[in-house]
């Protein structure tokens, strides 16, 4: 695992794999800032809970082009179905929870209060479980 991306980073976490995320996690925390990380994993939640409102409203997915194009510009519209794959391995959301621990991890990391590493390592675990 010379190589990894955040990307890879937020996939293992979008599909609830805690071990491969954590592994992830290391590799990518040599390349790039524990903030631009959290920003990352926070975008990718916010994703999810955009790609799952979408689902719920249109469950046949007869209205698949729309869904996509209302998940906004081109790339993220893109990786629907990879978001939609997403959801389903998380299950039941509960967005509050899920936004709640990317509240209190950037709260830990910008005030010092846990070291960067730890408070990326708890939210993973948090948001895989």
């Amino acid at each position: 695992m010379a190589e990894a991306t955040v990307f890879d980073l937020m996939d293992a976490v979008g599909e609830r794999q805690p071990e491969r995320a954590l592994r992830l996690l290391q590799v990518v925390l040599a390349a790039e800032a524990p903030v631009k990380i959290l920003f990352m994993l926070g975008d990718q939640i916010r994703m999810l809970l955009r790609t799952k409102a979408l689902w719920e409203r249109h469950p046949s997915g007869r209205r698949l082009p729309r869904m996509r194009s209302g998940m906004g510009s081109g790339t993220k519209a893109f990786l629907f179905d990879r978001y939609r794959a997403q959801v389903a391995a998380f299950g039941r959301i509960d967005v509050a929870r899920l936004l709640g621990l990317l509240a209190e991890t950037d709260t830990e990391i910008k005030t010092g209060s846990k070291p960067p590493r730890l408070a990326l390592e708890t939210l993973i675990v948090g948001l895989c479980v």
